[in-house]
Formats: C-alpha cells, structure tokens, sequence
C-alpha cells in the first residue's frame, strides 16, 4: 500500500469520488441530514483537495482509501483542554 499527497499530478477524481459515494451508500436514507459526501462531483472533489490537504491510499492499482484535512485556528479552548493539552505533552516527552 501506497500512501500519496494529492496535487496537480493526480488524474483518478472519478474513481476517487466513486470510492467516496460508496463508503457513504450505507448512511443513504440513514442520517439527517444526509452526507455531504452526496454533493461531491469531480470538480468539487479536484477543488477540495486543492483547498484542503487530501491524501489517497493505493494497493497496487486500485484506490482503496483517502483522507482530507484542513487547517483551523483554534479560537478558543476550555481550561480542561488547556490542561489535557499540558498532560499529553507531558506524557509524550517522557515516553508514554
């Protein structure tokens, strides 16, 4: 399995936003509202992933995941946020 960035190279948006409309065909007709997976077309999808940081996953040929991200200030955070924060760095600088 291969893991790449999405960029300007990539050329697979009709079978990536096949792959997309069928991990969500379960939750058809099953959440409110409905996926905004739905109102994907490849255009949408190409400026997604232009907007956002989007990676796939390949296994020889075939797409076989992906993954969107995109970046947020934190505008604010509670004081047990805050304190989570403080303990997880903590933990993670002593190895836990």
């Amino acid at each position: 399995m291969t893991i790449i960035r999405l960029d300007h190279s990539f050329t697979r948006w009709d079978e990536l936003l096949a792959l997309i409309l069928a991990a969500f065909a379960s939750m058809n007709g099953r959440i409110d509202p409905p996926s905004s997976a739905l109102k994907l077309t490849t255009e949408s999808l190409a400026e997604k992933a232009r907007a956002e940081i989007g990676h796939v996953a390949i296994d020889g040929e075939k797409l076989i995941g992906c993954l969107f991200l995109h970046r947020r200030p934190i505008v604010s955070m509670s004081a047990s946020s805050l304190s989570c924060l403080r303990y997880r760095a903590r933990a993670s600088a002593s190895g836990c």
